[in-house]
């Protein structure tokens, strides 16, 4: 799939967001990005978020972590990739 047709909503990116348990702080550490661009991907201000944290917000979401993480394992198993 084209990464222009992976798409969010802000509302949908931030309830992402929480179910990972992160804030924006820390979700803007994990995507090495400003907190002020993880705040304006949650507004919904017409922008909406990125594609590109659109797709790590769906690896996480999927049991992706990356090396040195914040993220929680999932199932119990930590994926380091």
């Amino acid at each position: 799939m084209p990464v222009t047709q992976i798409k969010m909503t802000p509302a949908e990116f931030r309830r992402a967001r929480l179910e990972l348990g992160l804030t924006k702080k820390e979700l803007s550490r994990e995507l090495n990005v400003s907190f002020d661009a993880v705040k304006k991907w949650e507004d919904d201000n017409g922008y909406g978020p990125h594609p590109t944290a659109v797709i790590a917000m769906i690896w996480f979401q999927e049991g992706f972590r990356p090396k040195g993480t914040m993220l929680p394992e999932v199932d119990g198993a930590n994926v380091e990739q």
